[in-house]
């Protein structure tokens, strides 16, 4: 067995036979040089390819945990817009609550809210009574602007309790004019002059009133208890049109107010102060 290693070892060339199950063998020789040559490049060309292989499914992976940040990434921005437009919203009710317990005459020093993280304004105590009698200064005002036609200030006394909503996907849906919050019976007044379009019952806003400015506007007054114009009748800036109310789909005595320009309804908060550029 040793003097058979040794030749082994010692061997130039190494002699190969392939016999097939028929015909004749093929034998061939090669030099042992060769054959070291042959293996040696067969076990790089494997190792290259178990490299390639991880480092390709490597590359897959990666792929797709990228892929899946993308996703989740998109959803954390969604959930986020989602979150602060809930605290927006959360915030007008925390307002509207805290108004309708003023009109209820209930006590709001047992109120306590507090301001959101996303910078809506939420009032406490005595400042948002202050707030309340300065927005009445507002609303009471509808003389100031100098163009009659023009709707200028609100035609109520009382509180905002919901704004104007241009978003659909808003979680209470669009809103094209605003609601302000006041006891039944309080006067309703045009805030410019024009001619009454519309006075009378409409399903969703009740006790209704549309006044056609004939320059473009039109404002809308809804759920009134009382109608004080007819249709075609010319009215003043200032004039009182209506008695608030709580008619139509209504779940508290409020006013409705809308105003359309060109037919798209606008946000009647930019027309209540002084003249700026946002009409």
């Amino acid at each position: 067995m040793e003097h058979n290693s040794n030749t082994f070892n010692n061997a130039k060339h190494l002699n190969f036979m392939i016999y097939p199950d028929q015909g004749r063998g093929i034998s061939f020789r090669l030099s042992r040089i060769i054959v070291y040559t042959l293996a040696l490049v067969l076990g790089i060309l494997v190792a290259i390819f178990f490299v390639f292989v991880t480092y390709l499914g490597e590359i897959s992976y990666k792929a797709y945990l990228s892929e899946s940040l993308i996703q989740e990434n998109q959803k954390l921005r969604e959930y986020n817009a989602r979150v602060t437009q809930l605290e927006k919203e959360l915030n007008e009710y925390r307002k509207l609550t805290f108004r309708i317990a003023q009109l209820a005459g209930i006590d709001s020093s047992s109120f306590s809210f507090s301001t959101s993280k996303t910078g809506g304004a939420v009032l406490f105590g005595d400042s948002l009574v202050q707030a309340g009698k300065a927005e009445t200064a507002i609303i009471a005002d509808t003389q100031s602007w100098a163009n009659d036609d023009v709707p200028y200030g609100l035609p109520l006394d009382g509180w905002i309790s919901k704004g104007f909503i241009d978003d659909p996907k808003s979680l209470s849906g669009a809103h094209p004019g605003i609601d302000i919050a006041a006891p039944e019976g309080k006067e309703v007044k045009a805030t410019a002059k024009g001619m009454v379009k519309f006075s009378g019952w409409d399903d969703h806003y009740g006790n209704l009133i549309i006044i056609d400015h004939e320059n473009g506007y039109e404002t809308y007054y809804g759920h009134n208890s009382k109608l004080s114009v007819s249709k075609e009748q010319m009215i003043r800036r200032g004039q009182v049109i209506a008695l608030s109310g709580n008619t139509g789909r209504s779940s508290a005595p409020h006013l409705h107010y809308e105003i359309k320009k060109g037919g798209v309804s606008v946000n009647p908060e930019n027309y209540i102060g002084q003249k700026d550029e946002k009409r």
